[in-house]
């Protein structure tokens, strides 16, 4: 094993915060930028909900994603440990997905209960606002693939092949942690740590990306794009089908947890880390600090606006 240089560790991990900073810095300015441009070009389209949430997507995955994987690239990666679970227990853990989306959704509902109590305002849904308003096309495009490949690629691939010598737990924690808080907003912020927990476990085990970015379109397909579509299709009667679809999916990934706990295992990195003490290296760091400050901002103006 390698002998602990906190100051190596500390800068590393400060990268990658400053990575996923640049992304959230980015991504509004290159929005701004291009709704700038095409509004001068074309008003009526940039005045459109679709046109706009185009507008949006083309910033953020041709510009600010591809910025963040560039500074994150700086720090070299560490290879990943392959095949350590089969296809059976990744559907059973897709399942454990399914039920950390419904009970985060609805921790973050309640969150957001006690916020508009507190502030005398409801705080806006953003994505599903837009869901709502976008056609099938985009939503598809958009947010079942393009999204789940490019937040695979940085939160799972980039971040845990740079923090796996620290060891399983930092590196999937870690990974959720930054994945939870750039969503900016407490509607999406719970679900989306406990399913990056998952998610991260899942790679940490397989070495295999494209396992939890198949997942993850299913999880913004079914989540997200199907039920918006089906409920504007169909109306109340798709709402209670997919309602009680679930909770179906809810109690089997609970009973799944309750019943596979004893199986999960985390490996040790090949640093000599402390057991438990992890934490000072992860957040005791200037990227984190600026990235906590920046989500904090985020959040904030997402509550007040």
């Amino acid at each position: 094993m390698e002998p602990l240089n906190r100051r190596y560790e500390r800068k590393r991990i400060s990268i990658i915060c400053l990575g996923i900073a640049v992304l959230i810095l980015t991504g509004n300015l290159a929005g701004s930028l291009f709704g700038f441009l095409a509004g001068a070009v074309a008003p009526s389209s940039f005045m459109s909900a679709e046109g706009s949430a185009w507008i949006t997507a083309f910033g953020q995955y041709a510009v600010s994603f591809p910025l963040c994987a560039l500074v994150i690239s700086r720090i070299p990666a560490d290879p990943m440990e392959k095949g350590r679970m089969n296809r059976f227990a990744i559907s059973r853990l897709f399942v454990v997905c399914c039920a950390m989306m419904t009970l985060g959704s609805l921790l973050g509902f309640a969150v957001n209960s006690g916020v508009t109590l507190l502030v005398g305002k409801t705080p806006d849904n953003y994505v599903s606002n837009m869901i709502s308003e976008t056609s099938l096309y985009y939503n598809v495009i958009v947010v079942g693939i393009m999204a789940p490949v490019w937040e695979e690629i940085l939160f799972r691939r980039m971040i845990i092949d740079r923090m796996n010598r620290l060891g399983d737990r930092p590196a999937i924690f870690t990974s959720a942690l930054i994945f939870a808080l750039v969503h900016g907003n407490f509607y999406q912020c719970f679900y989306a740590f406990a399913v990056g927990l998952v998610l991260g476990y899942i790679y940490v085990r397989t070495g295999k990306i494209r396992w939890t970015i198949l997942l993850h379109i299913l999880l913004n397909m079914l989540f997200g794009v199907l039920p918006t579509y089906l409920y504007g299709q169909f109306g109340t009667p798709a709402l209670t089908v997919i309602t009680a679809a679930e909770v179906v999916l809810t109690i089997l990934g609970l009973l799944l947890v309750f019943g596979e706990w004893k199986k999960i295992h985390f490996l040790y990195g090949w640093v000599e880390l402390p057991k438990h003490h992890w934490a000072g290296i992860v957040f005791l760091n200037p990227g984190m600090f600026l990235y906590l400050l920046l989500s904090a901002s985020v959040f904030a103006v997402n509550l007040l606006r």
